[in-house]
């Protein structure tokens, strides 16, 4: 007969913490170790998006004027390029101009750039290994949802977006309607994606990247229905639309990384 004040190892409290040890550890968080390299393409990436998001807005400050945009012919040089000028069109005469060593040049300062970010990341990439696994770890308690483009998702917004260009082809077209596309295009989105609760992000990439183009083919035709040339409606979505979402996309990963960041120094 045992004791009183011992405890029996097969007892209640002994299966308790058994099970809690199980519970704890029969699905372990994701786990981010990447190397330098990593975080080098990483910085890649970001500093050709940098690049070409100032390339983008150099169009405003480059070009005499912007009516070709919207239609409007106007006697005015048109021009694009950061740090150098690559590209230029005449708008009295409709010439063009491609400048491809500023092109190589701009090109070059790009990779230079993300090179920069890259060695930056790498060094502190323990940090930000910690920072990734944290956002990892915050969302473990959300579905798993895979997000897979399949033939069929593609056939069916090719539909969506046939039927919303058809749709807008029986409206009275209006210089003002493709100005606020232009304009409000990325905020539209980011809106129609973020508008359902209790998504997970793969949800929401589901849903802004068919939403995306069916928004770009009403663009589109509501572009020639003005009379706007096609490669100038797309020009237009490229300047208007890249800084908006790059600036909002590096924002708001520089945001939620500070966040993480202060939190570990904090203890948190």
């Amino acid at each position: 007969m045992q004791p009183a004040d011992e405890t029996d190892p097969n007892g209640p409290e002994c299966a308790h913490a058994a099970d809690t040890h199980t519970r704890s550890t029969a699905t372990p968080g994701p786990y981010t170790n990447d190397a330098a390299f990593s975080w080098i393409l990483r910085g890649l990436v970001m500093g050709v998006l940098i690049l070409g998001t100032a390339n983008a807005l150099s169009f405003f400050f480059r070009s005499q004027g912007w009516g070709s945009l919207l239609g409007v012919m106007e006697p005015a040089d048109e021009a694009i390029g950061f740090p150098l000028q690559v590209w230029e069109e005449g708008g009295g005469y409709g010439s063009h101009a491609m400048n491809k060593t500023a092109f190589a040049i701009n090109a070059a300062a790009g990779i230079g750039l993300g090179v920069i970010i890259g060695a930056f990341a790498a060094i502190n990439r323990r940090t930000l290994n910690e920072i990734m696994n944290r956002l990892a770890g915050s969302g473990t308690e959300h579905r798993e949802v895979r997000l897979q483009f399949s033939l069929r998702g593609l056939m069916v917004t090719t539909v969506l977006a046939a039927l919303a260009a058809a749709t807008v082809r029986y409206f009275t077209p209006r210089v003002e309607v493709l100005a606020a596309v232009y304009a409000l295009g990325p905020i539209a989105l980011v809106l129609v994606a973020f508008l359902p609760r209790g998504f997970s992000w793969q949800q929401r990439v589901a849903i802004i990247a068919p939403a995306t183009v069916i928004l770009i083919a009403v663009t589109i035709t509501l572009g020639v229905a003005l009379d706007v040339a096609f490669d100038k409606v797309l020009m237009g979505v490229f300047i208007c639309w890249t800084p908006q979402t790059a600036i909002a996309a590096m924002a708001l990963t520089a945001w939620v990384m500070l966040r993480e960041y202060r939190e570990i120094r904090a203890g948190i």
